[in-house]
């Protein structure tokens, strides 16, 4: 697991503000602000995205960590990556749709990442790859 400042190069992001999400040429774009301003914003670009569940964006959006895992962790991470894609593996509907998306994962070498809200916006982005702009 990395954080996404270090994924990125970029400073941490705790206590930052997303202030939009856009998906434009089949890219999932994050805005985020380092103020409640919305001044200095900066583009997380999630390249090609697979899967997509946010929920619970109203206004503040402040970020607590972006969690990027490799493919290569997902195995070591099935409760974690259970709850983290909302899914309870008792019900099978939710298993199964868990299964085939952790092989989509692993096999096409995706990255998954975790958004944990200390208000706001929650959820995860599975990608080919990610970019500031």
């Amino acid at each position: 697991m990395k954080n996404l400042h270090q994924w990125l190069n970029i400073a941490n992001l705790h206590d930052k503000y997303i202030t939009g999400i856009r998906v434009n040429e089949g890219n999932c774009i994050l805005y985020i602000s380092y103020d409640s301003n919305d001044s200095n914003t900066i583009e997380i670009v999630f390249v090609k995205p697979k899967h997509i569940r946010l929920d619970d964006f109203t206004f503040g959006n402040i970020i607590l960590s972006i969690e990027v895992y490799e493919s290569e962790e997902i195995d070591l991470l099935e409760d974690e990556l259970l709850y983290l894609m909302n899914c309870n593996k008792n019900n099978v509907y939710q298993k199964k749709w868990y299964e085939k998306a952790r092989e989509q994962i692993i096999n096409e070498k995706l990255l998954f990442i975790a958004i944990d809200p200390s208000y706001g916006l929650k959820g995860f982005i599975v990608c080919e790859d990610i970019k500031t702009v």
